[in-house]
């Protein structure tokens, strides 16, 4: 579950029980597949003790909120991190889903759960082509990801111009053709320079895409 494992789980899980009670040194160890918790005190003769905490029904719900409250913290973090290493690995290039207007953007589905995309983070060209609809992927870059007051933010864009590669890549074999470099004139025309032709069919649906016109140009190798 959101990527702990299982041993995390039952630390979260001793953790809650600690801040639960009025015992700062809790222990726990599986038994029988249950959950056993013990305190561990010394006695007036300074002596170390060990001894099993009985839980109370209300207990239990106590411990209940504290735990996912933990478990929500640390899935939110796990979640910071991977994004970070996914930024790094991917440019920051991420596929997602619009799923809905919000205040002032749109409310972008990705693999890292939901994401904002300001409308002003949006060229003003694919705002008025309005090439954006329900349900249907586009790629996004990430612009900025936070946890505030212990919530994920997660901060899109559509400036960069590693989205347009991305596209590129998945719709054109740039291996093969050899992609030496772009040029875009938002809202107007995208030009590749290769040094092989590109299939009529691929520059179709790079323009369908992007609602703008696309240029090739060869350039031969000398």
């Amino acid at each position: 579950i959101y990527g702990i494992s299982e041993i995390e789980i039952i630390d979260l899980l001793r953790k809650a029980v600690t801040k639960s009670s009025p015992h700062k040194e809790i222990e726990v160890e599986v038994s029988n597949q249950k959950l056993i918790f013990y305190k561990t005190f010394y006695n007036r003769y300074n002596e170390l003790k060990r001894e099993q905490i009985k839980l109370k029904v209300e207990d239990k719900n106590k411990i209940n909120k504290i735990f996912y409250k933990l478990l929500f913290k640390e899935s939110q973090l796990r979640i910071f991190k991977n994004i970070k290493d996914f930024q790094k690995s991917n440019n920051g290039v991420i596929s997602g889903e619009v799923i809905g207007k919000v205040a002032n953007g749109f409310k972008v589905l990705t693999k890292f759960g939901t994401a904002y995309l300001p409308f002003s983070a949006i060229p003003i060209a694919e705002k008025n082509k309005k090439i954006f609809k329900k349900n249907v992927a586009h790629y996004f870059h990430i612009n900025k990801v936070t946890i505030k007051m212990g919530v994920l933010k997660i901060i899109l864009d559509r400036y960069s111009k590693n989205i347009l590669l991305q596209d590129i890549k998945e719709i054109i074999d740039t291996q093969e053709q050899n992609l030496i470099n772009i040029n875009r004139d938002i809202g107007s025309k995208i030009t590749l320079y290769v040094k092989n032709k590109i299939d009529k069919e691929s520059i179709k649906r790079l323009s369908k895409r992007y609602k703008e016109q696309v240029k090739i140009k060869v350039l031969n190798a000398w």
